[in-house]
């Protein structure tokens, strides 16, 4: 068993990256998928970002906030519940991975997936801003159990101030 990095389906965290997510409520962790299993990640994207997988309603939109675009004219694409819209994504290596790490982090609580959701920002545009926010703020109470971890995977590399 690896000590800590990719582990066939799995993940090991290490338990400083533990100790950062109970402390600073979020941490970076480099090295989930190797570029080829980004394959698999990317080409299902893809697919929604040409239009050959088109979520119905508001299940598409333009989280920039403008109303009068068409999706290949959108500078924010948000297609929530990608899953559903097109199954093959469901139980893809991000997910077993992530599925580890969510476990780890939250010290063996049964962890599953509650929501997923595709963004894909145009670069350059002086719209494509999706601000830092919290979204537990809108989530139904957690007061009982507020298990919760949202893992987030940049498809292409990003300078830090974006």
């Amino acid at each position: 068993m690896t000590t800590h990095g990719r582990d066939g389906d799995a993940y090991v965290v290490t338990p400083a990256q533990i100790e950062a997510f109970e402390r600073d409520g979020y941490v970076h962790i480099p090295g989930v998928l190797s570029e080829s299993e980004m394959l698999e990640i990317e080409e299902p994207v893809m697919k929604f970002l040409r239009g050959e997988v088109n979520p119905d309603g508001k299940d598409l939109c333009d989280m920039s906030g403008a109303t009068d675009r068409t999706p290949d004219e959108y500078t924010v694409f948000n297609a929530m519940l990608p899953r559903r819209y097109y199954p093959p994504m469901q139980g893809n290596i991000y997910e077993r991975r992530t599925h580890s790490i969510a476990t780890q982090l939250q010290r063996g609580k049964q962890m599953k997936i509650d929501y997923d959701q595709l963004l894909a920002k145009r670069p350059r545009a002086p719209d494509s801003v999706f601000a830092w926010h919290q979204d537990s703020a809108y989530w139904p109470p957690l007061a009982f159990d507020p298990a919760t971890c949202t893992c987030w995977l940049a498809l292409d590399d990003s300078p830090v101030p974006h």
